[in-house]
């Protein structure tokens, strides 16, 4: 790919007698042509995925890269964004849409699951019909897209007279994890203290929790407690919505 440059000289042949020649038109004319002839030509054939291609000699082949090409680019980028994308999410019955995060406003208060969950055993969760260790109704409506699961922990424990360092930990995976571990890669919350010579120690535990989710709606959860002497504890999960991909 070169360049024009002008190798004419005719202000030189101004001055004096001066006698213009054949072959500096020659001359010239054929700078024109290299010029011309080594530039990228306009793009006239074919595409491959919307993208000009070359040819052996590196020139495009593909004319639909002009100013209606790119109107029509923009065009159906703005048609993805208003329709949401290529795939939008639907909005789950009884849920609030923002980004993808969905809410399920119709559980505040409600959708619990009760202290049925055996301490220190990994159990599975699921919707309705899911053949899960507990099948949870709350579940029903959350989609195959669901990716994360959120939950409002309750949990209450009432330790005796005992002074002792205690502690409170829940443990949660996908419904598929086969052999989970209750270590920090699945630990989702924890709480601890020590406790006193008073016979009303109690801790109460309350606070959002992230769990990772099955396409089929299932996950798999775990409880424990490290303490010498406490009453049963009183543990409730309750469904607040999921982020989607």
């Amino acid at each position: 790919m070169s360049d024009y440059t002008n190798t004419f000289g005719g202000a030189a042949k101004d001055s004096g007698d001066s006698t213009l020649l054949g072959v500096d038109h020659d001359t010239e004319l054929d700078n024109i042509a290299t010029a011309i002839t080594t530039k990228m030509d306009k793009p006239i054939g074919p595409t491959n995925a919307n993208l000009a291609e070359q040819d052996v000699n590196g020139n495009l082949q593909d004319a639909g890269l002009g100013i209606g090409y790119l109107e029509n680019v923009t065009e159906d980028v703005q048609a993805r964004i208003d329709s949401g994308g290529d795939d939008p999410i639907s909005v789950a019955t009884t849920h609030t849409q923002g980004g993808n995060l969905q809410l399920d406003l119709s559980t505040f208060g409600g959708g619990n699951l009760e202290s049925q969950i055996t301490q220190a055993t990994w159990e599975t969760i699921g919707p309705t019909g899911s053949g899960a260790d507990w099948e949870w109704v709350a579940l029903n409506n959350v989609p195959a897209s669901a990716r994360i699961l959120i939950f409002q922990l309750q949990a209450a424990t009432k330790y005796d007279t005992v002074i002792e360092d205690v502690s409170y930990s829940v443990y949660a995976t996908h419904g598929a994890d086969a052999t989970p571990a209750a270590d920090d890669s699945t630990l989702v919350y924890w709480k601890g203290r020590t406790t006193y010579n008073d016979a009303n120690n109690t801790d109460d535990h309350l606070g959002l929790i992230y769990v990772p989710c099955h396409t089929d709606q299932t996950f798999k959860i775990y409880w424990d407690e490290v303490t010498t002497t406490s009453d049963p504890f009183t543990t409730r999960f309750q469904y607040q919505g999921f982020f989607n991909d």
